[in-house]
């Protein structure tokens, strides 16, 4: 199973989630930090001027692949 990091970044406050994940555990996750909106409404962004920002990381060559069709 190919697995991907989400380095979540919410106005300074960080945490990092393994994907595949059920539902609860990421939006617990996104909650730690202070992100209340559900899991499928936060956008994937490398932006550094985002108040949110979502990063993928994979080590995979197919993870990669993934990364660069959600962009």
């Amino acid at each position: 199973m190919m697995k991907m990091i989400a380095a979540i970044n919410n106005k300074g406050r960080k945490t990092f989630a393994e994907l595949p994940t059920n539902g609860i555990d990421l939006r617990n996750a996104l909650q730690e930090i202070g992100i209340k909106a559900n899991p499928g409404e936060v956008n994937i962004t490398d932006d550094e001027n985002a108040d949110c920002r979502v990063r993928l990381i994979a080590e995979a060559k197919i993870g990669h692949e993934v990364i660069t069709l959600v962009r």
